[in-house]
This record gives structure tokens, C-alpha cells and sequence, in this order.
């Protein structure tokens, strides 16, 4: 059995190249909920980066977790350039930096693969009190 998260990485090519992306409004939207102001982002599950750009090119410096190596790959690719930092970890591997609490924690499609036991933990270890936790994607309701 593959590990949480790992199920994409041997297509990551086609993955970017098939999934579709996010509109722009939906990174228009989250900032303009987010209390301000959003510098520092992590993004759980960045897969190749479709919604990781959308708050790069905003100028938020955007941590992408993603665990699988050959997304990150991909992901390295498609964000050169802007302020993205990726690292290859499972959510619940990340290291906290208390010193660098993000202000923005977002998952794009990705959430339901972090570990329903620790998930809300890890999330106040990493956010900034006052912060900001924004999932959305492209699944169906039901």
C-alpha cells in the first residue's frame, strides 16, 4: 500500500499537464479574508504548484509541503522564480520554526490526505495566532 499522499508522483508530468488549475479569485478571495498582513504562507500538499502560484505571484513567500519527491520536482519547476520554498515532508513531518509562524495555512484539494488525529495540532503549531487557515479545492460535496 502507498503512503498518504504519495499516489500521484509517478505521473507528475501528467499531472501538471492534465489536472486543472484555480482561478484567480480564489487566492483574491482568501487574502482579502485573511487577517493582515499575509507575508508568510504554507501550503499543505502543493502537488506541482497550481494554487502555490496563484499566492506567489501576490508576493506572499509560500512554503510548499509536498511529500512526494517527483511532484516536488515539478513543483520546483513551475514556481521558479517566485518566492516559493519547497519542501519535501509530510504535513505532520514538517518542522515548526516558532520564530517563523506562517500567517496563512492553505490546502488546495490536499487536506483530506493529513492525518485526521493530529492535523488541527500541527495546524496551531504552525499559525500564527491571528492567522489564517484556508482549504478549498475542486471535489464534490456529499
Amino acid at each position: 500500500m502507498r503512503e498518504r499522499g504519495l499516489v500521484f508522483g509517478t505521473e507528475a508530468e501528467a499531472y501538471e499537464q492534465h489536472r486543472l488549475g484555480y482561478p484567480e479569485t480564489v487566492a483574491d478571495l482568501v487574502l482579502a479574508y485573511a487577517a493582515p498582513p499575509v507575508v508568510r504562507a504554507l501550503e499543505v500538499g502543493a502537488g506541482t504548484g497550481k494554487a502555490t502560484t496563484l499566492f506567489a505571484q501576490r508576493g506572499v513567500a509560500v512554503t510548499a509541503c509536498e511529500p512526494d519527491p517527483d511532484m516536488a520536482g515539478v513543483l520546483r519547476r513551475t514556481t521558479e522564480g517566485l518566492p516559493v520554498t519547497v519542501v519535501v515532508s509530510t504535513f505532520e513531518a514538517l518542522r515548526a520554526d516558532e520564530h517563523r509562524r506562517v500567517d496563512l495555512l492553505f490546502s488546495a484539494s490536499a487536506w483530506h490526505w493529513t492525518d485526521p488525529a493530529v492535523r488541527w495540532d500541527r495546524t496551531a503549531e504552525l499559525l500564527r495566532p491571528g492567522g489564517t487557515v484556508a482549504l478549498f479545492g475542486s471535489g464534490r460535496a456529499g
